[in-house]
C-alpha cells in the first residue's frame, strides 16, 4: 500500500477524524475509521470495546473479505465480526490504551520532524530515539513506544526497525541512559487495615458494609483490584466479583470464584477461600451475610444473583446500591483520609500488606503464593520481610 494513503489516516487512532460518523447508526461518539477505505462505525456497532484498534489497524467487513482473497459468499461480515472479537480478546483494554497513548507521542514527534515516521525506517529509528530520550522520557514511555511500532508494523507484514542490530544497540543505550529503578508497593499496616475493618462494620450501613467487604478481599484474599471490581474501562465488568461468585453454604469459610486475572491466560478461572475465624477476629462470612442482608437478599438468593458484589450497576432490580460508577481506588484514598488524614497507599498495597503479613506470622510462601494466585515469582518482591530474614541465615551459618 502506498505510504501516502496509510499516512493520511495514520493518527485517527481510535476516535476518526473530527466529524466522522458512523455509517450504521449515525453516531459521532468514539468512531474508528477503516485504515483501507477510510468507512467510519462506532465500536458499539462494531462489538468491542473502544482501545480495541487504538493502532489505527481497524478493517471494515468489506475490507477484510476482500484483503483474504475469498469470495462474499465463503466470508461473509459474520467471520469479520468474528476477527474483531478475537482481537478484542488477543490483549487487555489496557494495553491497548497504553498503545494509543504511544501512538499520540509518535504523533508529537511527526510533528516535530515534519513527516511522518511511520512506517519507520532503519535509518529513521535512532532520530526518533534520540528524540523521546532529549525529551526526558522515562524508560517505560519509550518501552510503550517501541511496542507500538513493532505492532503497527507486524499487522501490515512489514519488519520492525528495531528487529535490526544496529538501532538495537541505540536501544539499549537508550534504556540505560532513561532506567528507573523498580517500583515498589509498600504494604498497609495490618493495624490500619484492622482499624478500618472494625469501625466500619460497627457503623453497620450499606455503603459501610460495602467499604468492608472489599478492604477484607484485598488484605485477606491477596485480591487485585480487578479481581475485586473490574476495571473502568470494563463497563460489562468482565472481571470482578458478582453475588453469585460467593459461596457461604459453610460457615467456617467463603469461597470465591476469580472469574479472570492476569495469571489466568486461559480464562478458566480459580478458587479463593478465606476463613470465617482469623486471629484478627474478623469474621469474613459473617461480614457478607450482614451485607446480603441490607440488600435484601438471602444466602440463597445472592447465589443466583450475577450483578457485581461492589460495583453499582444501573439495573434497577437493587437501586439501594447506587448507579454511579464505583472507583474502589478512589474510594480508598476518601476512607485513609477520612481515618488517617492522609492518602499515602494504593489499593495495590492491601494486597501486598496481607501476603506480607501473612509471612510474618508463619505461613508457608508457597501456601501464600497460591492463595494469591500468583504465577510468577513477583510474589518474592512483595515478600521483602520474609527474604530479609531467611537470607540472614545465610551469613549466619557461616
Amino acid at each position: 500500500m502506498p505510504q501516502g494513503t496509510v499516512s493520511s489516516r495514520l493518527w485517527s487512532r481510535s476516535v476518526g477524524n473530527a466529524g466522522s460518523w458512523c455509517v450504521q447508526c449515525m453516531s459521532t461518539v468514539v468512531v474508528s475509521m477503516c485504515w483501507r477505505c477510510g468507512i467510519s462505525k462506532c465500536f458499539k456497532c462494531i462489538g468491542v470495546h473502544r482501545h480495541t484498534y487504538a493502532l489505527c489497524d481497524y478493517q471494515c467487513a468489506q475490507c477484510l473479505v476482500e484483503a483474504s482473497g475469498l469470495s462474499t459468499e465463503a466470508a461473509s461480515s459474520v467471520l469479520a465480526d468474528g476477527v474483531h472479537r478475537l482481537r478484542a480478546a488477543a490483549r487487555e483494554p489496557s494495553t491497548f490504551a497504553h498503545q494509543a497513548t504511544a501512538m499520540n507521542h509518535l504523533r508529537r514527534c511527526a510533528d516535530a520532524f515534519g513527516t511522518q515516521v511511520l512506517p519507520m525506517s532503519v535509518d529513521l529509528a535512532p532520530m526518533v530515539i534520540a528524540f523521546f530520550v532529549q525529551e526526558g522520557n522515562s524508560s517505560s514511555v519509550l518501552a510503550g513506544i517501541r511496542s507500538a511500532v513493532t505492532v503497527w508494523h507486524a499487522a501490515r507484514g512489514l519488519p520492525s526497525p528495531f528487529d535490526f542490530a544496529p538501532v538495537q544497540l541505540l536501544w539499549d543505550g537508550a534504556k540505560r541512559l532513561t532506567g528507573r529503578p523498580v517500583k515498589h508497593y509498600e504494604p498497609f499496616p495490618y493495624q490500619k487495615w484492622l482499624h478500618m475493618v472494625q469501625v466500619l462494620v460497627h457503623r453497620g450501613t450499606l455503603v459501610a458494609l460495602r467499604d468492608s467487604v472489599w478492604l477484607c478481599l484485598a488484605f485477606l484474599g491477596f485480591s487485585r483490584h480487578s479481581e475485586i471490581s473490574g476495571r473502568k474501562s470494563e463497563p460489562e465488568f468482565a472481571r470482578g466479583f458478582r453475588f453469585s461468585d460467593i459461596d457461604l453454604s459453610d460457615p467456617n469459610r467463603v469461597r470465591l470464584f476469580v472469574r479472570a486475572c492476569k495469571a489466568d491466560v486461559e480464562g478458566k478461572g480459580a478458587w479463593k477461600v478465606i476463613s470465617a475465624h482469623t486471629q484478627s477476629g474478623v469474621n469474613f462470612h459473617k461480614i457478607l451475610v450482614q451485607y446480603f442482608g441490607l440488600l435484601g437478599l438471602t444466602v440463597g438468593q445472592a447465589s443466583r444473583c450475577h450483578l457485581p458484589l461492589v460495583q453499582p450497576t444501573n439495573v434497577r432490580d437493587f437501586p439501594r446500591v447506587g448507579t454511579k460508577r464505583f472507583r474502589v481506588d478512589q474510594r480508598f484514598k476518601e476512607l485513609q483520609k477520612q481515618f488517617f488524614g492522609v492518602a499515602l497507599y494504593t489499593m495495590h498495597c492491601l494486597r501486598v500488606g496481607g501476603s506480607e503479613h501473612s509471612l510474618a506470622r508463619g505461613v508457608e510462601p508457597t501456601l501464600g503464593k497460591a492463595h494469591g494466585l500468583w504465577a510468577s515469582d513477583a510474589y518474592w518482591l512483595y515478600a521483602r520481610c520474609y527474604q530479609e530474614e531467611a537470607r540472614m541465615a545465610v551469613t549466619a551459618a557461616m
